[in-house]
């Protein structure tokens, strides 16, 4: 099959077609392709036959140039064509395009009822046996209105796309926005993890485990539930467990009594907890009563280690005293100054 384009016109006003040649398979001419039809093949007659009736006038702007007049400005022929003696040059051009015209239009007329055709590209079905899409192919209304019903869907398409790239371009400026705002974000979230982690290294070990608290009930009730899994066969395990915790309770029960006999006597306001409006039942909550006793072991052992330290203090006050006392003597204006660390 020989397909052409269209190129821009050329240095004679005419517009030129290159041909494309495409290689298509006999089996799918002979499947597919079929000839055309008879309104089809009048219409292409009535072409050809009107090139004869647009070469009548001469001074016709319609008129149909010469086929030697193309083949000079094409050639660029500066020889002048042989005329035959007693004819003008006009004659001779009719004639030779009379010629032409009849000859394509009997070879044309004759192989065209023959030719195979593709489907139209129009149709929908390429295997379909109607002949309206052959028809409109030659039809200068239909592809007129063809051409206007894909001019208005380009204009369609054309402001759809518009549309959508602009809104595109939205949601790509909300979109670094958001990304911009969730970076602030994360950027915040690590600097009051690490601020935090800071803080709570200089934390004892008691707050950290106010700060986490564990949900003991739950762990009890798990590992009740472990141990019905488990039956008799676990039994064995389940006497050291109990006879490890009776050990550890035991220990922990000498260990308050060896911190209560160590404990200086305090007032009862320091020994006993401050009343609120809320109390706690320290009896019910093991936890919180090991964890208080713990807090204020911890704290008596702090007030010992610092009991220690009072007369040394109270060394340096008297020491600080008399220090001040002989710079005052001793010293005045900047050297005072200089004395107490106040100079430039």
């Amino acid at each position: 099959m020989v397909s052409s384009n269209a190129e821009p016109r050329g240095s004679d006003g005419f517009a030129h077609l290159s041909p494309h040649i495409r290689h298509i398979s006999r089996s799918t001419i002979r499947r597919k392709w079929k000839p055309l039809p008879q309104s089809s093949q009048d219409r292409i007659r009535a072409i050809l036959l009107s090139l004869k009736a647009r070469r009548a006038g001469a001074n016709d702007p319609s008129r149909v140039p010469t086929m030697a007049s193309l083949k000079r400005k094409s050639q660029d022929s500066t020889k002048q064509p042989q005329r035959r003696p007693g004819r003008t040059k006009k004659q001779e051009a009719d004639e030779e395009y009379q010629t032409a015209v009849e000859m394509v239009t009997e070879k044309l007329l004759g192989r065209i009822p023959r030719m195979p055709f593709p489907p139209s590209s129009t149709s929908s079905n390429p295997n379909s046996n109607s002949n309206n899409h052959t028809d409109d192919s030659f039809s200068l209304e239909a592809t007129l209105h063809r051409i206007s019903t894909l001019e208005s869907t380009l204009s369609m398409h054309t402001s759809t796309s518009h549309l959508l790239r602009a809104q595109m371009k939205r949601e790509k400026r909300a979109l670094r926005r958001d990304r911009a705002e969730l970076d602030t974000l994360q950027t915040a979230l690590k600097s009051e993890t690490r601020l935090r982690k800071v803080q709570e290294r200089g934390l004892h070990p008691v707050t950290r485990a106010l700060d986490h608290p564990i949900d003991h009930d739950v762990a009890r009730g798990q590992n009740g539930k472990a141990r019905q899994r488990s039956g008799s066969a676990s039994g064995d395990d389940d006497e050291e467990e109990s006879s490890e915790d009776d050990e550890s309770s035991q220990q922990q029960q000498q260990q308050q009594q060896q911190q209560q006999q160590q404990q200086p006597h305090l007032p009862a306001a320091q020994t006993n907890p401050p009343s609120s409006g809320t109390t706690l039942n320290y009896d019910l909550d093991p936890d919180m009563k090991n964890i208080m006793t713990r807090l204020q072991s911890h704290l008596t052992s702090m007030q010992t280690n610092t009991d220690g330290m009072q007369p040394v203090l109270q060394a340096m006050d008297k020491t600080k005293v008399a220090l001040d006392q002989f710079v005052t003597m001793r010293f005045t204006g900047t050297d005072r100054d200089r004395a107490y660390g106040f100079h430039d």
